[in-house]
């Protein structure tokens, strides 16, 4: 698959990904997030990355973009957030066998 292009629910693979590296190179604070957001008007299960300090890294494209954290609330209608530390997330990971989303509160998304 060519790096522009995302299936639909890579997003949690990335972001799982993305934080696990932030994690290991000492960056203070990382987060996954699971979430619904609303994308074209369609309200979808989505992963992100938060740093500390409000900085939230959004990975849906295979690029990263970075967005101040109640601008990427505001701008994609973001609710129903559960939160990962890196390691939590590896171990879920493992456990499932999948990239997420883990909590029952996503039921159906892919």
């Amino acid at each position: 698959m060519p790096r522009h292009m995302a299936k639909k629910g890579d997003c949690y693979r990335l972001a799982l990904l993305h934080a696990a590296g932030l994690d290991s190179e000492g960056e203070p604070g990382v987060m996954l997030c699971h979430g619904w957001a609303v994308s074209k008007g369609k309200r979808i299960g989505h992963a992100w990355v938060e740093l500390q300090g409000g900085a939230w890294v959004v990975e849906c494209t295979h690029e990263n973009r970075v967005f101040p954290g109640d601008a990427y609330r505001e701008r994609f209608e973001v609710s129903g957030v559960v939160r990962y530390t890196p390691e939590d997330a590896r171990a879920l990971a493992v456990r499932s066998g999948h990239f997420g989303p883990w909590d029952s509160s996503f039921d159906g998304v892919p």
